[in-house]
Formats: C-alpha cells, sequence, structure tokens
C-alpha cells in the first residue's frame, strides 16, 4: 500500500482554495493510506489560536484529519520538512505546495502532488 504524507501547507492550501482530497483518488490509482506527521498536527494547533483567516484554515484542516481519520505518525526530525526526508520510502508520495521540498523530494525520486494554478492537484 502507498504511502502519502501531507504538510502543513499542503492541508492549509487545499481547504484556502476549495480542493476536494478526493482529488487524490485521480491522481493514484493504487490503494494508499494518508498520514499526517505528528509535527503537522502541531504547527496546526498552534496556528489555530487566534482570529485570522489563516487560524480558521487551521482549525477546519484539524477537523478534517479527525474526520477523515488520517493516520497520525511519530516522525523524528526538527523540522517537519526534515522529518519527512527522513522517513519517505522510495515509493511514497508527499503533498506538499513547499518548492524547496518538492526539490528534495524529486533528488530522492519521490513524487509530489501539490496545488496547481489554485484550482487542482497535480503530480510529479
Amino acid at each position: 500500500m502507498k504511502k502519502i504524507f501531507l504538510d502543513t501547507n499542503f492541508l492549509i492550501d487545499c481547504i484556502k482554495f476549495k480542493i476536494d482530497f478526493g482529488e487524490i483518488y485521480r491522481l493514484i490509482e493504487e490503494q494508499y493510506e494518508i498520514l499526517i506527521p505528528s509535527s503537522v498536527l502541531k504547527e496546526l494547533k498552534k496556528m489555530s489560536v487566534g482570529k485570522t483567516k489563516d487560524s480558521d484554515f487551521a482549525k477546519i484542516a484539524l477537523r478534517l484529519v479527525e474526520q477523515k481519520g488520517f493516520a497520525i505518525i511519530e516522525m523524528k526530525g526538527k523540522t517537519t520538512d526534515e522529518s519527512i526526508l527522513k522517513s519517505v520510502g522510495k515509493n511514497d508520495v508527499v503533498g506538499t505546495d513547499d518548492v524547496e521540498l518538492r526539490k528534495k523530494l524529486k533528488t530522492l525520486g519521490n513524487k509530489t502532488i501539490y496545488l496547481r494554478a489554485k484550482k487542482y492537484l497535480d503530480i510529479s
């Protein structure tokens, strides 16, 4: 089963631009499991405090993670990016809009799912 790791900015951007997570089914034809690093959960909880638009998006993301039953996993690393880079396997996919992280993952041979034109998800 393929593993798909989602980072904070990917979750926030999908909510901000009203992208359905069902789009992932279109991109990945085999069975997969969506994994949320525990550091992403911590970032979302920290962001959710306050009354800004980003805090509202973070609150929605937290609810979505819970409702969809995404698996939360503990990962080692000082940052979320570092922990993802250390944890992904050769066939794993990462959902991120972070350009630097996408470049690093590409050099490792991993595919990434990202928001394209603020309208739909794409994979490369």
